[in-house]
């Protein structure tokens, strides 16, 4: 799956947000990362995200990641940071996206991501929590940011690597370095701090949203539970640690499907078959891709045109690039791939 171009969103303070947004069928996943996790720059490469494991989850399906302000291709920060700070990136990214998102807060993300659900529960059509907590500090994630951590942070990006990813030792000093210079040591500690006395007890009551509580480690099950319980309309889920390879993506999808999907009525999506059409999606531009999801609803080139901002020449353009790496030759054809490939 090709990198698509970043955007930016801006805050209502003025940050500029970098997000990616991978084409595909609507409602889109909004992935809320714990922050202080590798730039966006580095994850689009990783086998455990942009490389493998997004494509397998997303299934065809629209998904959007972002770096946290401070980090990555996003607006740099100087000093301290506020909760309220983070809670206006994903209110940035939520209102770029301009339509309901069935949300996963990730970690420490599910403290912001909360709140902002909590207030703006119009945006969202469902909200996943994995391996969060009601406070900073209690779940898996809080026992890798105790103090000392600042002490050698390359040390302990390096760490963090080989448990997270499951990388050889050069690897992770590899992507230590680049880990490092996406999200500074001041920004870490300015993510920390924000976290620091914030606490959901009252505020996941309100959440009336389905939702599904994931955990991934023993140490997340009673936060887990604790949560799923507070929350009116939840489901649970305790699963045993893994590393986060690309397989990863098909198992969680199969979990989220089965768990939260069906509730949705949605249908169960379909893995991303090992075919040679498969194969040549994979060589399809981020914006031929959403000309080809644009084709598959029906639309004509007008239509397309309209829609995407662009010269009737311009698709025809794309059409053709399609068609050529498809090894398709008419639209009925190219329908036909975008269904193999998930995206219609």
């Amino acid at each position: 799956m090709e990198t698509p171009p970043t955007r930016y969103a801006t805050t209502s303070d003025g940050q500029r947000i970098a997000y990616l947004h991978y084409p595909g069928v609507s409602p889109p996943f909004l992935t809320v990362s714990t922050p202080g996790v590798p730039p966006l720059s580095l994850r689009a490469t990783m086998p455990a995200y942009g490389a493998g494991r997004w494509p397998r989850f997303l299934r065809g399906r629209a998904g959007v990641y972002f770096d946290w302000r401070g980090t990555g291709g996003s607006d740099p920060i100087a000093g301290q940071m506020s909760l309220h700070d983070l809670v206006a990136d994903i209110d940035a990214v939520a209102s770029a996206i301009g339509e309901p998102v069935d949300a996963n807060f990730v970690g420490r993300a599910s403290l912001a991501g909360c709140l902002h659900a909590v207030r703006n529960q119009a945006r969202y059509r469902s909200i996943q929590i994995t391996g969060g907590a009601i406070r900073a500090g209690e779940n898996w994630q809080g026992l890798h940011s105790r103090p000392g951590w600042e002490r050698n942070y390359r040390e302990h990006l390096r760490s963090l690597a080989r448990s997270y990813f499951d990388v050889s030792a050069a690897e992770a000093m590899r992507l230590a370095a680049h880990w490092e210079q996406g999200v500074p040591a001041h920004v870490r500690s300015a993510y920390l701090e924000a976290d620091r006395g914030v606490d959901l007890t009252t505020v996941l009551p309100l959440i009336t949203l389905p939702a599904l509580v994931m955990a991934l480690n023993p140490s997340d099950y009673e936060p887990a539970a604790l949560m799923a319980a507070l929350l009116p309309d939840s489901v649970l889920s305790l699963r045993e640690p893994r590393a986060s390879g690309p397989e990863s993506g098909d198992t969680d999808r199969e979990e989220w499907d089965r768990l939260l999907g069906a509730r949705l009525g949605d249908l169960p999506s379909q893995p991303i078959p090992n075919s040679e059409t498969t194969r040549r999606g994979f060589a399809l531009t981020a914006r031929e891709r959403e000309t080809l999801v644009a084709l598959a609803s029906g639309a004509s080139n007008a239509e397309i045109a309209a829609a995407m901002t662009l010269s009737p020449r311009t698709v025809e353009y794309h059409l053709a690039n399609i068609y050529s790496k498809l090894g398709v030759h008419s639209r009925v054809a190219a329908v036909n791939a975008a269904r193999e490939l998930g995206l219609a």
